[in-house]
């Protein structure tokens, strides 16, 4: 079974219901300012949440998350909690029990500069795209991945707009046939390290152990990646938060990618297979904790 590693591929219908500078519109009717920063410098930062059954997953913790990247980037004058009180709206109006919420706040509009005027306003979207309900027993995704040069500002920690960077490196490992491209970044003291996938984070298991790049400046320290950590660690797994080499990932027992969406095994990275070829126990087991964590909040 392949797929995508993120499962982003959505977008609002025009009937839906979104949040927009501040209301409630159709999405059909939601436009951007043509000053509006987020457009002409990326300035803003942005979440995804699952709805499972009408409960999003993991929402203290994405609230957390877009909090960090808010202040990080000196965003202010917004409560991503007020973002969660917007999105549970959004799916009462559309009547959908499970969708991906997408939350965007961005500098807001001014004529443009690159000095920020202090009396800029922050703009708020929301938007919303149904999905088919996550089962139990639902198999683990599995896929190809490539390398590619983590050419990324140095900020990887603040969930930013700038993503044209990833975009790049996703459309040319989908045009070779993987499912990702897990980034390597050769860092200032000379050194060079898989940093995560392009919407992702990497999770190797090598000699029994998992190893992933530690929640740094080099990577976005993801929702799914910290709840599958926190599950290995209670089952008494060895978790080593730690950079490793691209000569390490290739010759792992197994590699998964994570994100909010799903959990994917990478079969080979680029003309190396890993380990069998195929999902392993580790990786299948934390697939099946992760499907545990989503469909225990059914009902």
């Amino acid at each position: 079974m392949t797929a995508s590693a993120s499962g982003l591929h959505y977008a609002p219908r025009d009937d839906a219901w979104v949040f927009h500078g501040g209301s409630f519109v159709r999405a059909g009717d939601a436009g951007f300012n043509l000053h509006e920063r987020g457009v002409t410098f990326g300035d803003g930062v942005y979440e995804v949440v699952r709805y499972d059954a009408g409960r999003a997953f993991a929402v203290d913790r994405h609230v957390a998350r877009m909090r960090r990247s808010l202040a990080a980037v000196a965003l202010e004058g917004i409560d991503p909690a007020e973002l969660e009180r917007h999105s549970d709206e959004l799916m009462r109006r559309n009547g959908w029990r499970d969708a991906k919420a997408y939350w965007q706040v961005t500098r807001g509009p001014q004529p443009r500069d690159f000095v920020i005027d202090a009396r800029t306003r922050p703009t708020v979207t929301l938007w919303l795209s149904p999905r088919e309900p996550v089962v139990p027993g639902t198999p683990v995704a599995e896929g190809a991945a490539v390398l590619a040069e983590d050419v990324r500002w140095l900020r990887c920690d603040v969930k930013s707009l700038l993503l044209m960077p990833a975009s790049l490196a996703r459309t040319r490992a989908s045009r070779a046939g993987a499912v990702e491209a897990i980034l390597v970044r050769d860092k200032a003291d000379g050194s060079s390290h898989v940093t995560e996938g392009t919407s992702t984070n990497v999770i190797a298991v090598i000699r029994g152990r998992l190893v992933t790049h530690p929640a740094d400046r080099y990577v976005l320290a993801g929702v799914t990646r910290s709840m599958l950590l926190d599950h290995a660690r209670a089952v008494g797994w060895g978790v080593d938060e730690r950079p490793m080499t691209a000569q390490e990932l290739c010759a792992a027992d197994e590699v998964l990618v994570c994100s909010t969406t799903q959990v994917t095994a990478i079969t080979s990275v680029g003309s190396e297979p890993i380990g069998p070829g195929a999902a392993g126990p580790v990786t299948r087991a934390l697939h099946a904790a992760y499907l545990k964590m989503v469909v225990g909040g059914r009902g």
